[in-house]
C-alpha cells in the first residue's frame, strides 16, 4: 500500500507545508511547516495525518486557547492588571486602608480600565483623588509621585469646619446628601462669611440671612 506524501502548499490547521525534509531517528517522515504566527516548525507525517489529536499548530494554538480559557480580557500581565490587582490587595489586606474603610468598589478589571485608560508612563501611578476616598469610579486617576505628594500636602492644609456638631473637612462636607452646590462655591460662600449649614444647603440666589442667620451663633 502507498503512502502519499503531503504536497507543498498543504495546511493543517495553523500549519502550512513548506517541504519534506530528512526523516526523524525513528525513519518517520517529516516536513517542515510554517505556522501561522510566523514560527518554523518541524512535524512528522503520522502527527499531520493522524484524525484524533495531529499536530496543528507550533504550540501558540494551546497557549492562545488557555489565554482564552483563564482570562476574560486578555490583560493578563499588563500594566494596569498589574496596578488592578495592587489596589484591590490594598483595601482587602492592608491594615491602614482596613482601619480608614476604604473600599475598591470598581466590579471589573474592564470597568477600572474604562475609568482610567492606559498607564501613561512607567512613573505613573493609581492615586484617589480624595485620599480618603474609595477606589471608585471619579476619585482614581494615574498620577504621578509628584503630584500624589502634592495631592496629599492639599489635603493636610484643608480646612476644617463645625457642622451640627462634628468638625469636618470642607472637601468632605461638599459631597454630603444635603449640599446644594459644589467644592468651589461652597468655599467661596464660607470665605463670605457665610455660615457653614447655609453655605451648603441653600440653592444659588437663595442667600445667607447674614446676622440674621438661624444657623449662626449669636456673637
Amino acid at each position: 500500500m502507498t503512502n502519499p506524501a503531503v504536497p507543498n502548499g498543504a495546511r493543517f490547521g495553523r500549519l502550512a507545508v513548506l517541504r519534506r525534509v530528512d526523516n526523524d531517528r525513528r525513519n518517520q517522515i517529516q516536513y517542515e511547516c510554517r505556522c501561522d504566527c510566523g514560527k518554523l516548525t518541524i512535524v512528522a507525517k503520522s502527527q499531520l495525518v493522524r484524525v484524533q489529536k495531529s499536530t496543528r499548530s507550533c504550540g501558540c494554538l494551546v497557549t492562545d486557547t488557555n489565554k482564552k480559557t483563564w482570562t476574560k480580557h486578555g490583560a493578563h500581565g499588563s500594566e494596569e492588571y498589574i496596578a488592578y490587582c495592587a489596589a484591590r490587595q490594598r483595601c482587602a489586606h492592608h491594615k491602614d486602608y482596613l482601619d480608614r474603610g476604604i473600599e475598591f468598589r470598581f466590579k471589573s478589571f474592564e470597568e477600572f480600565l474604562a475609568e482610567l485608560g492606559p498607564r501613561p508612563t512607567p512613573e505613573h501611578s493609581v492615586d484617589r483623588i480624595d485620599n480618603d476616598g474609595h477606589y471608585e469610579p471619579g476619585n482614581v486617576r494615574w498620577a504621578t509621585r509628584e503630584e500624589q505628594a502634592n495631592n496629599r500636602r492639599q489635603r493636610r492644609r484643608e480646612k476644617f469646619v463645625e457642622f451640627r456638631g462634628e468638625q469636618i473637612s470642607v472637601l468632605d462636607l461638599s459631597k454630603h446628601p444635603e449640599a446644594v452646590v459644589k467644592l468651589a462655591a461652597f468655599r467661596k460662600r464660607l470665605r463670605k462669611g457665610w455660615c457653614v449649614e447655609c453655605a451648603l444647603t441653600r440653592l444659588p440666589g437663595v442667600g445667607c440671612k447674614a446676622k440674621g442667620c438661624p444657623h449662626r451663633k449669636p456673637p
